[in-house]
C-alpha cells in the first residue's frame, strides 16, 4: 500500500508543479494591450471617398439592417446601398452625415422599426463609428427644416420614404437622428 500511497502523491505533485509553472507563465507574460483608438483622425489621412465609391457599411443588429455605404445618392447609387449625401460631412466630422435608402426589407425597411436608443454602427474605410437613435420623425419630402448643412453640431441623419407600404413616389419621409456616442472625430 505504500507504494501505490507514495505514487499518488508522487501524481499529486506532478499536477501541483505544473500547474505553479503554468501560473508563472501566466504571471510572467505581458499580457497584450490593444493599441487606443485614436480619438481623432486627421482629413489629409484618409482619403474622400470617389462618387459611387463604396466606402464602408452600415449596421444594426437589432434591427437587422446590415448594407453597403456608398458615397453619392443617385438612383443608380440607391440600387446598390444606402447612399450618402455628397453635400454632408464624412461620419466622425462636425456637421451633418445625410444617408438615404429604399425603404425595402433589402435597404432601409428594417428602420421601420427603429425606436430611440437604438445602436446604429458605421464602418467606414476610415474608422468605426456608433451612433445612438436621438429622434425618429416623418415630414414632406420638401420639409428643408429636416436637415442644416451649415451646422457645426455633428449629427448622423438617416432618411427613407414613408410610409413603407403602398405604391411608388411617396411624399413623406422618416427621418431618423442619431448622435455619435463612439469613434474618433475627423479634424481638418
Amino acid at each position: 500500500m505504500s507504494s501505490s500511497k507514495s505514487t499518488l502523491q508522487e501524481e499529486i505533485a506532478l499536477q501541483l508543479a505544473a500547474a505553479l509553472d503554468t501560473a508563472r507563465i501566466a504571471r510572467d507574460t505581458p499580457a497584450e494591450t490593444p493599441l487606443p483608438e485614436p480619438t481623432s483622425i486627421s482629413l489629409s489621412e484618409i482619403s474622400v471617398p470617389a462618387h459611387g465609391e463604396k466606402f464602408g457599411t452600415i449596421s444594426s443588429a437589432r434591427l437587422g439592417l446590415n448594407l453597403s455605404l456608398i458615397y453619392g445618392d443617385t438612383n443608380a447609387i440607391l440600387k446598390q446601398g444606402a447612399g450618402m449625401y455628397e453635400g454632408s460631412k464624412l461620419p466622425g466630422s462636425a456637421g451633418q452625415t445625410i444617408i438615404c435608402a429604399h425603404n425595402t426589407a433589402k435597404y432601409f425597411g428594417p428602420l421601420e422599426h427603429a425606436e430611440i436608443g437604438d445602436i446604429l454602427h458605421i464602418q467606414t474605410s476610415y474608422a468605426e463609428y456608433d451612433y445612438e437613435i436621438a429622434e425618429t420623425k416623418v415630414a414632406s419630402m420638401y420639409d428643408t427644416s429636416t436637415y442644416d448643412l451649415n451646422t457645426t453640431e455633428e449629427t448622423l441623419i438617416l432618411y427613407t420614404c414613408y410610409p413603407f407600404y403602398g405604391a411608388p413616389g411617396k411624399k413623406d419621409r422618416l427621418f431618423i437622428y442619431a448622435k455619435r456616442i463612439a469613434g474618433p472625430s475627423l479634424m481638418s
